[in-house]
């Protein structure tokens, strides 16, 4: 699982819980959190994409370089950009 937020890694490495986000979900031991992409999408059959909108061209530009060819991403985002009030799919293509 890729993090930027050193705070959520650690979290989730010592407590099994993502405290910010969903600190009502115990997480499984097998999941593991980084903040190094090539990492996190190792050996990944899907991409579960979750961060929100206003957040995705920040997050993308800097994941997209080590995003495994061929392997599918779901987008369960949601909201507008702050800046233009875009949907998360006006800038898809």
């Amino acid at each position: 699982m890729y993090s930027p937020l050193s705070e959520n890694i650690r979290a989730i490495a010592e407590r099994r819980v993502n405290e910010r986000f969903l600190p009502e979900a115990a997480l499984p031991g097998a999941l593991e959190a980084t903040d190094d992409p090539a990492r996190a999408f190792d050996g990944a059959g899907i991409i579960l994409h979750t961060t929100p909108t206003q957040f995705i061209r920040t997050h993308w530009a800097a994941l997209a370089g080590h995003c495994p060819s061929g392997v599918p991403i779901c987008s369960v985002s949601k909201g507008v950009e702050n800046r233009n009030a875009a949907a998360a799919d006006a800038g898809a293509g």
